[in-house]
This record gives C-alpha cells, sequence and structure tokens, in this order.
C-alpha cells in the first residue's frame, strides 16, 4: 500500500493515550462523587457503574480515531501518485494507469 503522507501515521500513539485518559478521567469522576455526597446521594446523583458498556464505548472511540488517523496520510491501494496533469495527455495517461491496475 502506498501513502502520500506516510509520517502522519506516526499519529497513531495518540489512540492508546487516549483510551488512558478516557479510563482516568471515568474513575477521577466517580472518586470525586465519593467525596462529594454520602453513598445514598452518590446512587441517586450518577447511574449505576457498568463497565462493559465503558469498555464499548471506549473502545468505538478508539476505532474511530484510528480510522481519521489511517485516513489522513490519504492510503492508495497501488496508485501513482501524479500531483499536477498538465495536459490532456498526462489526465487520459493517468487515468488508464489507474484502471489498468
Amino acid at each position: 500500500m502506498l501513502w502520500e503522507s506516510p509520517g502522519l501515521l506516526f499519529l497513531l500513539w495518540v489512540v492508546p493515550l487516549a483510551a488512558a485518559v478516557l479510563f482516568y478521567a471515568q474513575r477521577k469522576r466517580l472518586a470525586t462523587a465519593r467525596r462529594f455526597a454520602d453513598p445514598a446521594m452518590v446512587e441517586r446523583l450518577m447511574p449505576a457503574f457498568r463497565p462493559l458498556r465503558l469498555w464499548i464505548k471506549i473502545g468505538l472511540l478508539m476505532v474511530g480515531i484510528s480510522c481519521l488517523v489511517v485516513a489522513g496520510p490519504r492510503p492508495r491501494g497501488g496508485g501513482v501518485f501524479f500531483k499536477r496533469c498538465h495536459s490532456v495527455e498526462w489526465t487520459c495517461l493517468c487515468c488508464w494507469m489507474c484502471r489498468a491496475r
């Protein structure tokens, strides 16, 4: 696979970092709620904690971020990059090469 800007794939390190930040934020949210009020009030203020729902939510968010990061460098499946086509002949050649593969 060819990439127009392969240097942008470096941004994939953001995905695990974002997951860690989301888990940390959830834990801090629960700890702050427990410090704020007594247990009976916390149950009324906050919905029940469901770990599976949190994993699904964060997992789908990470898949979305990964797709955006991978789409940024513009992957090309066997194509040839032509920055500018100056004439009709070059345009026809570009189209022919893309169809020939």
